[in-house]
């Protein structure tokens, strides 16, 4: 894929389990056909967006707003593993207070109408569903204009 030009992004981490790594591809991706919904970093949104263009990509970030709560979430999770590796886990958390600091997410352009708090499940989701639909109908918008022009 590399030698196709048809990787987006890459990372790879030093993990006391060794290097990880995980990357972004645009093998099969039709925008022009398709929507597709992806979990990424700040990192990969602002590659996808250099890759396919900032008018094809929309960020929609989840954020739970209490900090413990998300650390016990994640916490309860490990917890269920055979094997829990909570000092993996704890480096992982830290990384993600840098990553998604308020500093990199007005790196990344990501506003308040970006944003949906997971506080209420269900009232996130219809949230995240009405962004979206509006997505779609603006980009339904967009493909009429392009084709009239």
């Amino acid at each position: 894929m590399e030698a196709e030009n048809l990787i987006i992004e890459a990372r790879s981490y030093h993990t006391e389990h060794g290097i990880w790594t995980y990357f972004t591809s645009s093998y099969g991706i039709d925008l022009e056909n398709n929507n597709y919904l992806q979990i990424n970093t700040l990192e990969g949104y602002q590659q996808l967006k250099a890759y396919f263009g900032e008018d094809k990509v929309v960020p929609i970030y989840i954020e739970v707003k209490d900090d413990g709560e998300r650390l016990q979430r994640a916490l309860t999770r490990e917890r269920a593993e055979k094997q829990p590796k909570y000092q993996e886990l704890c480096r992982r958390f830290l990384a993600d207070q840098m990553d998604f600091s308020e500093e990199n997410l007005a790196k990344a352009n990501i506003g308040s109408h970006d944003r949906f708090c997971n506080e209420n499940f269900m009232t996130c989701v219809q949230a995240i569903e009405k962004r979206i639909n509006a997505e779609l109908d603006l980009s339904k918008i967009k493909k009429r204009c392009l084709v009239q022009s």
